[in-house]
């Protein structure tokens, strides 16, 4: 990335402002870069914001610049992806995984990757990291099969208890005991609602 940072906090504010508000009103109107085209200079602009956020004094979220825009976060994600792989020289999958732990404080971003990297070349640190991907992948398949236990419940497929009420109800035909539990010597129809004839389980 060429140029200097503006030397002071406040020229390093009117910079962010300035490049805020071209992609503001860019992306607003759909002027949103694709392929190789970027007649805008848009991702000069964000990736500038990306810098001085990085490296400046302004200590401000990435977040207020893109609020509520889906497509104007994807981008800035792709210029914070850019400047610590391309720019500061860190691998793609140590980005990847400093960025899944969130990248709006760019300045936390960046102690997070110079500490990560740091720690890999250690001899604990691949075991460690094995370690901690078998469990997370451990409590995942957990979630996901209490998931399914409470799509199963909710379904009916779960409940025994109730399954013969509910074959009933299909008949017409409602057991003398039902809300009353079960009385002994098992349950016994009610003759005044015998089913109509013709209807079917």
């Amino acid at each position: 990335m060429e140029g200097e940072l503006p030397a002071t906090l406040l020229g390093q504010l009117l910079s962010l402002a300035d490049k805020a508000d071209t992609l503001a009103s860019c992306f607003s109107i759909g002027l949103i870069p694709k392929g190789s085209s970027d007649p805008f200079a848009l991702r000069r602009a964000a990736q500038g914001i990306v810098r001085i956020l990085a490296e400046g004094e302004a200590a401000l979220s990435l977040e207020a610049f893109y609020g509520e825009d889906a497509s104007l976060l994807e981008f800035f994600k792709d210029r914070v992806r850019y400047y610590y792989r391309d720019v500061r020289g860190y691998s793609y999958d140590e980005v990847s995984a400093a960025m899944a732990a969130g990248f709006h404080d760019l300045k936390d971003t960046g102690s997070r990757l110079q500490a990560l990297r740091e720690v890999r070349p250690t001899k604990n640190f691949e075991p460690i990291a094995a370690n901690f991907k078998r469990i997370q992948n451990i409590l995942e398949a957990g979630r996901v099969s209490r998931r399914r236990r409470r799509g199963f419940r909710s379904a009916g497929g779960g409940s025994r208890t109730h399954a013969p009420q509910r074959v009933f109800a299909r008949a017409g035909w409602r057991p003398a005991h039902a809300g009353r539990g079960r009385l002994p010597g098992g349950a016994r129809g009610n003759r005044q609602s015998a089913p109509r004839r013709g209807r079917v389980f």
